[in-house]
């Protein structure tokens, strides 16, 4: 599969969740097209049916269903010929978006789930464009970075610690979950 120039038809993501039966096969369906057969192809990912329960496998739905429409609106496609042998679940999270799904996987308290939210979007904030990187490319130098940024700014270390643990708590999530090492 490969973007293209020329953008082909297309069928949107959306996912079967079998009425919500966590013990029946939920996936994710598309429809891509295909250049040697000059015809739209239904393709699906399984991987939803790692999550155990309903929150997880929707939490992670969104977020798939996003990166995939996101793929075939750029104009993904199947090319025999000139694959590069990439697939959709090749496509790694960006650290913003990995944030997100970590905040979706769990439904903490309101207050706690309002502090996590504001903390990821403070942390996004500060790393601007390297929010978009990928979330492999998170290093420990852009933790410290925000540190530094945190006590230029008057933060007491109280304060500096509550907002790591709330980022500390999504890293856990997303280590859980094989997405961090």
């Amino acid at each position: 599969m490969e973007r293209g120039q020329k953008l082909h038809p297309f069928r949107l993501a959306r996912l079967i969740d079998c009425g919500g039966d966590l013990k029946k096969r939920w996936y994710i369906e598309y429809n891509v097209f295909h250049v040697q057969r000059n015809q739209l192809v239904r393709k699906y990912d399984y991987t939803i049916n790692e999550y155990k329960t309903e929150a997880e496998r929707k939490a992670f739905a969104s977020i798939r269903i996003k990166q995939i429409n996101e793929l075939l609106k750029s104009g993904l496609h199947i090319d025999l010929e000139k694959s590069r042998n990439t697939k959709i679940e090749d496509n790694l999270k960006t650290i913003e978006e990995a944030l997100e799904y970590a905040l979706a996987l769990r439904n903490n308290a309101k207050r706690t789930m309002d502090s996590y939210s504001s903390e990821v979007r403070l942390f996004c904030k500060f790393l601007g464009k390297k929010k978009n990187y990928s979330i492999l490319a998170l290093e420990k130098k852009y933790i410290y970075q925000y540190i530094d940024h945190l006590s230029a700014n008057g933060n007491a270390g109280k304060t500096i610690n509550t907002k790591l643990g709330a980022l500390r708590t999504m890293a856990f999530r997303l280590q859980k979950r094989g997405i961090l090492k």
